[in-house]
């Protein structure tokens, strides 16, 4: 055979070569490109309802988590376990309890502010009496903070923590495995923390493609203030601190109102009309009412009347504490698996 063409031939062979290497890599190795994160990408947003099909579980509660007193370092690695065999609970409780650790020295910083803060107070104090009165009160609040502060310490003790990014994932794996608590806590945008955010842009690239999509699967199997949220989301309005929510989902005030009405419905149901949350959901559908055009109006209609048939009914909880600006107070470790 010619040399020229023998080489040529070993060239192709050896490029063929590498690249079944390369596909059988793949194969072996795309777990993540193979995740449910990429059917949530593909995923169509029309319409609004029936997202059931993007490849999220809907996990059974899981009753077996451990207490929430229980000391982390114990149990930690069985939740990795756990968690990395799929269990939503599990990967739910697992970044919940990371989030609440890595918490522990801004609390040790507020509790050393706060005992300058008394302590100058004090020095300031001529009259004895009062002098006496005030460091009693000290000593007393002193005793308590310290003890609150000593058990939360001794409950992360000895547990290295996860790097902001490797939380957010953790917080993504849950939220895809379908724990609800997890759901809400990434697609609301509470999984990445403002002292961290540049420390997670690639994360947030993942996230801004994948938070409306979670947020309407999680608002379709009955969780309120993820619902809530995703109404704030689509309502138009000039807010200078919006949310990750509102940042990665385009306004549509149609939606909007859909989901206010949608909300109002189950605030009446739940006997919880009469709080603050239902009269900021009121005062928002007023406005919504007023601006759109006869159209948008009818698309509202349509919309809510196929969330009220379709969706699984809200499940209405804290509704005195909520309020409707968009933001969700972060989720509670025992909230996991229920």
């Amino acid at each position: 055979m010619n040399p020229r063409v023998l080489r040529w031939a070993l060239v192709t062979a050896a490029v063929l070569g590498i690249a079944v290497v390369v596909r059988v890599y793949l194969s072996k190795n795309g777990t993540e490109v193979a995740s449910p994160a990429g059917k949530v990408q593909q995923a169509s947003l029309a319409p609004i309802v029936n997202q059931g099909n993007i490849g999220i579980p809907d996990p059974a509660p899981t009753p077996d988590l451990p207490a929430a007193d229980v000391p982390l370092a114990l149990f930690v690695d069985d939740l990795r376990e756990r968690a990395a065999r799929g269990e939503a609970a599990a990967g739910c409780r697992l970044a919940a309890e990371f989030s609440r650790c890595h918490q522990l020295a801004t609390r040790r910083a507020d509790h050393d502010r706060w005992l300058a803060e008394r302590r100058r107070a004090l020095d300031d104090i001529t009259d004895p009496a009062r002098r006496a009165e005030l460091a009693g009160n000290i000593d007393r609040e002193l005793a308590f903070r310290e003890s609150q502060l000593g058990e939360f310490e001794a409950h992360c003790r000895d547990v290295p923590l996860p790097t902001a990014p490797d939380l957010g994932r953790i917080w993504r794996n849950a939220a895809l495995a379908g724990d609800p608590a997890a759901m809400r806590h990434y697609a609301s945008g509470n999984a990445f923390a403002w002292g961290n955010i540049l420390d997670v842009l690639p994360e947030l690239a993942i996230y801004r493609q994948e938070a409306e999509r979670l947020a309407l699967l999680g608002a379709e199997r009955g969780d309120f203030e993820l619902a809530l949220s995703l109404a704030s989301a689509y309502a138009p309005g000039g807010m200078d601190a919006r949310t990750l929510l509102q940042q990665a989902v385009e306004p549509d005030p149609a939606k909007a109102l859909a989901l206010y009405r949608h909300l109002q419905a189950a605030l009446a149901r739940s006997g919880n009309d009469d709080t603050r949350v239902a009269r900021e959901v009121g005062d928002r559908i007023e406005t919504l009412e007023a601006t759109l055009d006869p159209q948008g109006l009818e698309r509202a209609s349509s919309l809510a009347a196929e969330m009220a048939s379709r969706w699984q009914p809200l499940e209405v909880r804290g509704a005195r504490d909520l309020h409707a600006a968009g933001s969700l107070r972060p989720v509670d470790r025992r909230w996991c698996g229920r």
